[in-house]
């Protein structure tokens, strides 16, 4: 069983039943469309990404726009603020300053490193809580942010908490970019490295996203010991992880998700959130 978000998975209906919208569904592609990579986008280009026709980018595109959740100048579209609302929806339900800030802001204090809490969704690895260090100069991943999760230690002890039929499913379908000259493309590296994060029970990241940002990762566990989520410290290094970099953080880690792992097995698990088998 796995932490997730209820109904977050794009790709969770195989079958859609009488009662799916297929409107409602094409108006949040559309939203969600919008990235870092692509914060502006044509009409064209929304068409492209989302795999609609033109007609019908417009039509969503403008709906979106009439409702305050998208502007648009000239032949340009892009988000407005109003758009956070979608996703304030779930932090301030799941209550996150609450259940995980105050133990992830403990944790980078004993680390001197960020500190973030993931989940797998979607093939992705998507933060839901982080706390920076003004030693690593203003840099975190951000809430809500989404990474490959072959590249970096959260998404790699993610993947190691997959059934054997599941990676593989993973690695079958998800496309792999090197980041940077850290990054793991390869299947059969892939397989061998999750093979010891479960080992060992903990994964690393070596500058596999960003060049020179490193971390380590532990899983958070249900009660039954399946991987829930990822609690993880990142900081700047000019060479490799150290052993005595691991050693230290190790401790602070499994304490943090010790302590996230008590409220689960409390039932203090954040509204919105449910369990998923994976």
């Amino acid at each position: 069983m796995a932490l997730s978000i209820a109904g977050a998975g794009r790709n969770a209906l195989t079958e859609k039943a009488a009662w799916f919208s297929e409107s409602l569904a094409r108006g949040l592609k559309v939203a969600r469309a919008f990235d870092r990579d692509q914060p502006k986008m044509r009409i064209s280009e929304v068409a492209a990404k989302t795999g609609m026709t033109r007609a019908s980018a417009r039509r969503y595109l403008l709906t979106l726009k009439s409702l305050g959740y998208v502007g648009s100048e000239n032949e340009w579209f892009y988000p407005l603020p109003r758009i956070l609302e979608l996703g304030y929806a779930f932090v301030s339900s799941a209550r996150l300053e609450e259940f995980v800030e105050p133990i992830l802001q403990r944790l980078s204090e004993a680390t001197d490193a960020a500190a973030h809490f993931a989940v797998f969704d979607n093939n992705e690895t998507l933060c839901l809580g982080s706390v920076f260090s003004q030693k690593l100069f203003g840099f975190f991943i951000s809430i809500g942010a989404r990474q490959p999760a072959y590249a970096g230690s959260m998404g790699k002890v993610l993947l190691a908490g997959l059934s054997d039929t599941k990676l593989e499913e993973y690695l079958a379908s998800v496309r792999r970019v090197a980041h940077t000259k850290e990054t793991v493309t390869s299947a059969a590296i892939l397989r061998r490295e999750i093979t010891e994060v479960r080992e060992q029970g903990y994964a690393l990241n070596r500058g596999e996203m960003t060049p020179g940002i490193v971390g380590v990762a532990v899983p958070v566990r249900n009660k039954d010991g399946t991987v829930a989520s990822v609690v993880n410290a990142n900081w700047i290094s000019t060479s490799s992880i150290k052993a005595a970099e691991i050693k230290r953080c190790l401790g602070p880690l499994r304490e943090a998700a010790k302590q996230i792992e008590m409220r689960l097995a409390s039932g203090a698990v954040p509204t919105g959130w449910v369990s998923r088998e994976r």
